[in-house]
């Protein structure tokens, strides 16, 4: 996930596995006023499970799910004014099958069809 937000904060767990730290278990990172930006896992240094991501001011931006480090399973995003975005599944990391997404209203603008994380009409 690389540095923490500006004047901000992040929270892990870590293990040490052959001498190296690895991330392992929760992980959290907080803005300067304390609000979750970023709530997740990992498991022996790779993201894993589900992760969150908030706007500032704390309404959720998406949730996606992780299996060893890659995407994999739903994801759904939102405006910030909490209306639905985008949803779609990944497979080992790449876009497949249907993916919808609407303008900030919620009216449906645009289905995609993907293929091996191609768009394929």
């Amino acid at each position: 996930m690389g540095a923490g937000p500006p004047k901000g904060f992040e929270v892990w767990c870590q293990k040490l596995v052959n001498g190296r730290e690895l991330k392992d278990g929760p992980f959290t990172v907080y803005s300067s006023a304390g609000d979750r930006m970023i709530q997740g896992s990992y498991r022996n240094g790779v993201q894993d499970g589900d992760w969150t991501l908030w706007y500032e001011g704390g309404a959720r931006a998406s949730i996606d799910h992780y299996v060893d480090g890659r995407q994999s399973g739903l994801h759904i995003s939102w405006y910030a004014n909490g209306q639905k975005a985008l949803e779609g599944q990944y497979h080992d990391g790449k876009r497949e099958g249907i993916w919808t997404q609407w303008d900030p209203s919620g009216l449906t603008s645009r289905k995609m069809v993907y293929k091996g994380g191609e768009i394929k009409r």
